[in-house]
């Protein structure tokens, strides 16, 4: 069972998915200042999602990551890399968002 932190980041990152169709990101800040990264309150969604994988086990952390895995597809079909991205950082910190 997931804990309701990690249940409504999922939900926050099938929505943030979702967004490029209607109201896109410009930058990788835009999108951070309306939906936080690690080190704001709240933290970046995506960045929930994968601590929360690497504490999950056995069936719960398999149906986790196949949902995640999903919604990761959407971001990087929906998503640019940002040429400027800090190359150490996650892949969903160097995306741009596009319309």
């Amino acid at each position: 069972m997931l804990s309701d932190d990690i249940a409504e980041a999922l939900y926050m990152w099938v929505k943030c998915a979702m967004l490029p169709r209607f109201e896109p990101f410009r930058t990788t800040e835009d999108m951070f200042r309306e939906i936080g990264h690690r080190w704001a309150s709240p933290p970046y969604i995506r960045d929930v999602l994968e601590d929360a994988l690497h504490v999950q086990s056995g069936r719960t952390r398999r149906l986790l990551a196949a949902a995640v895995n999903a919604i990761d597809r959407e971001v990087t079909s929906r998503t640019l890399p940002d040429p400027r991205g800090d190359r150490g950082a996650p892949w969903w910190h160097r995306r741009l968002w596009t319309g």
